[in-house]
């Protein structure tokens, strides 16, 4: 086996960036914490899902960051997934307050479905590319050579090899063009010379459907990223672990694509 700790970036090891990491998740689940209990004030925590959600959110990845240190956690591709987690979990900025909407808002039931189906589908949708791109790398009896690597005892993930492909092979798009960034948020600050009209239409302030509208190209960012890690991390690994019954490790210097 490699030695990996002399190969790889020190400050990447799961150990020792899980702990800094947590912060993500900590902060934008306290945020959704807040923005459901505002959105249903007369509902208990234990009766609102949407809090409970957030609350375990910030839990577990306080919990993560402390076993991930207690245990050492090396450069095991499971340890990665972590991360991706993480990155995943700023989604919530969006996609609490649109639950919100959907679930509490005065709208009526017609409306909150269409919009829920709408936007559910885009993300879907979004999320989806991620899993016909890495289809398109494995397919083939030889796929595992591309950026999966198979040693004597383990298999290595290669991450240089694995960007080559994304951005050289299929230049394949992980974020939302820069346009749709701008409109959104263009939009999104349109609504708040409206805000009282829009507040006494939804039952709730405008900030929602202002966090709902520009931070939407955020989430299918971050949920795209989240996406494509559970494959790299996860799915990908248990299948060469199937049938190898090799562990995959990350190796983030060495490429062996041009």
């Amino acid at each position: 086996m490699k030695n990996l700790e002399k190969i790889n970036p020190e400050f990447s090891k799961p150990e020792r960036i899980l702990p800094i990491g947590t912060i993500m998740p900590f902060f934008v689940g306290g945020i959704g914490w807040f923005f459901s209990s505002e959105a249903a004030p007369n509902i208990p925590l234990y009766k609102d899902p949407l809090s409970i959600f957030c609350v375990i959110v910030m839990l577990s990845s306080c919990l993560l960051a402390l076993i991930s240190k207690i245990k050492r956690w090396g450069w095991h591709a499971k340890y990665f997934g972590v991360g991706a987690l993480y990155v995943g979990s700023v989604s919530l900025l969006g996609i609490v307050p649109f639950l919100c909407i959907v679930l509490y808002s005065y709208l009526p039931l017609l409306a909150r479905l269409v919009l829920f189906l709408s936007y559910s589908s885009v993300v879907l949708w979004w999320c989806w590319r991620f899993v016909l791109f890495y289809r398109a790398i494995t397919a083939g009896e030889r796929w595992n050579e591309k950026i999966y690597v198979e040693d004597e005892d383990v298999v290595y993930y290669l991450q240089k090899n694995d960007t080559w492909f994304l951005k050289n092979r299929y230049r394949f798009r992980q974020l939302p063009f820069t346009p749709f960034f701008v409109i959104m948020a263009s939009l999104g600050f349109s609504l708040f010379p409206f805000g009282k009209t829009i507040s006494s239409s939804i039952g709730m302030p405008v900030i929602y459907l202002f966090m709902t509208v520009s931070f939407f190209p955020f989430v299918l960012m971050l949920l795209g990223l989240m996406t494509r890690g559970y494959l790299i991390y996860y799915f990908y690994p248990r299948k060469i672990r199937e049938s190898t019954g090799k562990s995959v490790y990350i190796d983030m210097v060495t490429r062996t694509l041009h």
